[in-house]
């Protein structure tokens, strides 16, 4: 049986792209909006926590190598998690030391054009039909609003928003085509 090899990450093709998702229901969203804030402000502390020092990466990897979590080998989690990436078997690892990451980079945050680059690549390998509202869509799975009120609360920096001038939101005045 052979086994395959990594030839390029994600962060070599497309580095701080949009690849960690939290999602819950709209319904859910609706019923618990404090246990929703709770969560978001969770993983947002441990996303920053992440990023804060290798000594914690360290410490997170101890954790996910245990049988309940990921049931991997330490030294297998930490390839990636501290700074590192083995290509091939055999060979060193190299430097990467952002392969990856949590909450830098605004890592964290639901930017609408994440949502928009999704929705046209859906489009263009025929995985969704071209007649959905994507601005309606967008705005009701991204959730910059929520995330922004959690983002705050735990010292979050969030992004400089590219929609707003001089105190005009342009986001809402784009015409999405589809």
């Amino acid at each position: 049986m052979k086994k395959g090899s990594t030839l390029v990450t994600n962060y070599d093709i497309w580095n701080n792209n949009p690849e960690k998702v939290l999602q819950t229901r709209a319904d859910f969203i609706t019923k618990n909006p404090q246990t929703t804030k709770a969560v978001m402000k969770a993983i947002i502390e441990a996303q920053m926590w992440l990023d804060a020092s290798w000594e914690n990466r360290k410490e997170a990897v101890k954790f996910l190598s245990q049988k309940n979590y990921v049931n991997a080998p330490v030294d297998v989690l930490e390839k990636s998690m501290i700074g590192t990436f083995q290509y091939l078997k055999g060979q060193n690892s190299e430097a990467n030391p952002m392969f990856n990451v949590f909450a830098n980079y605004y890592a964290a945050y639901p930017f609408y054009s994440h949502g928009m680059w999704f929705i046209t690549q859906m489009y263009r390998w025929g995985q969704l039909d071209k007649a959905v509202d994507m601005k309606k869509v967008i705005e009701s799975v991204y959730r910059p609003d929520l995330f922004a009120e959690a983002a705050k609360e735990v010292g979050y920096t969030l992004p400089p928003s590219p929609w707003k001038k001089d105190g005009v939101d342009k986001y809402n005045m784009l015409s999405f085509r589809t």
